[in-house]
């Protein structure tokens, strides 16, 4: 029993002696049932909260707090001003990217300035660190010639190495340290010597990143941490392109990367926007649940949006890794995003220190958790759900459009703790790029530890194309586990036996040439083929050509979407003229391996 509820016991039982049954005011049967229940109660609750106090969920709590917004605020002062690490007299005021020493484009090195400090900040913490440059070129126009130079980026990478079964699996927490003001006056010609103090945008992302490596690195986690400062985001995230290109190809296995780019500055009430794809939307869960868990007091707005690729997170998109974005604003069109970035006037005072210790904190503690600490035996005890594409059982190929098919698939808990009341959802991704995938199923299911549960399911499909169905395991984070790299599979499927064309859709139909002359062309094909597209007036004379290679778009299996005609133009000489308005006949011949064609047609109306 706990301690606190043996201290509990004892008060109760010096009040009950000094307890008269003549001052009550009710029968002394009834006083003794509830006095039994009051017992209980004062002994039962101590315990629930001290069992939450105890353990990983106790150094979680510690290191939240331990998260100091005089150290933040410092780290943004110091990258604004960006002293010379070695003459502090010196103050840069920029830490724009091409600014650095090593360049066939002589600058006073600024930026590289700004790498030192990361680099002496991570070293005076005992991290493992490295710097990781690239080479990056731009060409300049010049009246008789192309001139090329060359510029020598650094990223920072310090590494504390994980202690437990999964250290060979990395978290990253990440930044841009870099700055940019390409909205002073005079900036494309003066930017070797224009200030550009980015506090916001990225001093504030950078600050966070070194404060949770001063704060871990006191700390032993099961996973490996690396917190990495990024250059070259400002020109186009060149330094997360070369780190995530890199990791990928030498086969890195990163659990998750966490993004920090401008969490300063707010104008209302605190909150944060954290954007995601589909594939990397369990991050946002974690980090919900390590919000409700441990009460923190910041709003959090899930966004998914992958066609959000402005900062470095997306460098890992590309290469499969999860990531997410942790941003003041999902977009720079709301209020929530700062009025100042880009300018000599993104400094501290603009800043919003609640906003700055309390995304921190959230997010330091995320990562904490998602790494696991090592703090007892127990504490590691998770279970680890884990589902792989070799997993699912289902026929490649289906016979005909609108044929259903029968999905098999086993989800292992390879953890040591059992899974209760497990999540799992079935998506079925369509050909169409421009359709959103579709949730067709949720399940709930208990795995216990070293063992599996086993999934039946019809997948319906529609007509000819590639299909993806995709398996997510506790994608709400429900269950708190040891590992998430292995939560997600999927299977494609083709829809392609029968040889065919179909779906031919024109539009706008009719066209206003006037207007906007271009017609969109639509339509679908059962597989790989070559295809002619022809124009016909009314009069069957032969108006406009195109033919398309199988596997190019217009001629691959399933839909073939952005196949243009402007309808000012035309193949033929003898049409040379504008063209009139009027009907036209559009004709889209396949021709399929045996040879055999395949033809579907429809009018579309010309109007000038």
């Amino acid at each position: 029993m706990h301690k606190h509820c043996h201290l509990q016991i004892l008060i109760v039982k010096k009040i009950k002696f000094s307890l008269s049954p003549m001052k009550l005011k009710f029968p002394m049967p009834i006083f003794r049932k509830y006095f039994v229940l009051f017992i209980l109660c004062l002994c039962y609750f101590p315990v629930i909260t001290s069992a939450r106090q105890t353990g990983a969920y106790q150094t979680i709590e510690e290191i939240a707090q331990s998260v100091s917004i005089d150290n933040l605020m410092n780290a943004v002062s110091d990258l604004q001003e960006n002293r010379d690490v070695n003459s502090p007299d010196i103050s840069y005021k920029s830490r724009y990217c091409l600014r650095v020493r090593d360049t066939s484009d002589p600058t006073d090195g600024a930026c590289d300035n700004a790498a030192d400090y990361a680099f002496n900040k991570f070293a005076s913490y005992g991290l493992d660190v490295e710097y990781d440059p690239f080479i990056h070129t731009v060409t300049k126009k010049d009246e008789k010639t192309d001139i090329q130079n060359s510029y020598k980026m650094r990223n920072v990478v310090a590494t504390l190495h994980g202690k437990g079964p999964h250290s060979n699996k990395t978290y990253i927490i990440c930044s841009h340290y870099d700055s940019f003001a390409g909205l002073s006056a005079g900036w494309m010609w003066n930017w070797k010597s224009l200030p550009a103090p980015g506090a916001d945008d990225n001093a504030s992302g950078t600050s966070a990143v070194m404060e949770a490596a001063r704060i871990l690195s006191h700390y032993d986690f099961d996973f490996s941490i690396e917190f990495i400062t990024f250059s070259g985001e400002e020109l186009g995230m060149f330094g997360s392109k070369h780190f995530a290109k890199d990791a990928s190809a030498l086969g890195h296995q990163i659990a998750g990367v966490i993004n920090l780019d401008m969490i300063g500055y707010d104008p209302n009430e605190p909150d944060i926007a954290i954007l995601t794809n589909e594939d990397s939307e369990w991050m946002v869960n974690a980090i919900n649940h390590v919000k409700n868990e441990y009460n923190f007091n910041l709003a959090v707005n899930k966004v998914i949006n992958p066609k959000m690729i402005y900062s470095d997170h997306s460098s890992f998109w590309k290469v499969g890794y999860s990531a997410v974005l942790v941003s003041e604003a999902s977009d720079s069109s709301t209020n929530e995003f700062s009025p100042v970035n880009h300018t000599p006037d993104d400094t501290l005072d603009k800043l919003n220190p609640e906003l700055l210790l309390n995304t921190s904190k959230l997010i330091i503690a995320t990562l904490a958790q998602l790494a696991d600490p090592i703090v007892e035996p127990n504490d590691t005890l998770n279970p680890d759900l884990a589902i792989g594409d070799d997993s699912i059982i289902m026929p490649q190929v289906a016979h005909k459009p609108g044929s259903t098919v029968m999905l098999e698939a086993n989800v292992e808990n390879v953890g040591n703790d059992d899974a209760v009341n497990v999540s799992a959802q079935i998506w079925l991704v369509p050909p169409e790029t421009w359709l959103p995938s579709k949730l067709l199923k949720k399940l709930t299911f208990d795995v216990k530890a070293k063992s599996s549960y086993e999934i039946n399911e019809a997948i319906p499909l529609g007509n000819w194309g590639d299909y993806s169905v995709i398996i997510k395991i506790n994608p709400d984070y429900r269950i708190f586990e040891s590992d998430y790299t292995n939560n997600v599979a999927r299977r494609s499927i083709q829809v392609s036996e029968e040889q065919g064309i179909s779906d031919l859709l024109i539009y706008p139909n009719p066209t206003v040439i006037s207007k906007n002359p271009e017609v969109n062309i639509r339509y679908r094909l059962s597989n790989d083929a070559n295809v002619t597209l022809n124009v016909y007036d009314i009069l069957g004379n032969l108006v406009y050509n195109l033919n398309f290679n199988p596997s190019e778009n217009g001629g691959q299996r399933g839909p073939n979407n952005n196949v243009k005609w402007n309808a000012n133009s035309t193949s033929y000489s003898d049409f040379a003229k504008p063209i009139a308005s009027g009907i036209y006949v559009c004709l889209v011949t396949m021709t399929d391996e045996s040879g055999e064609k395949h033809s579907v047609s429809k009018k579309l109306a010309l109007i000038r």
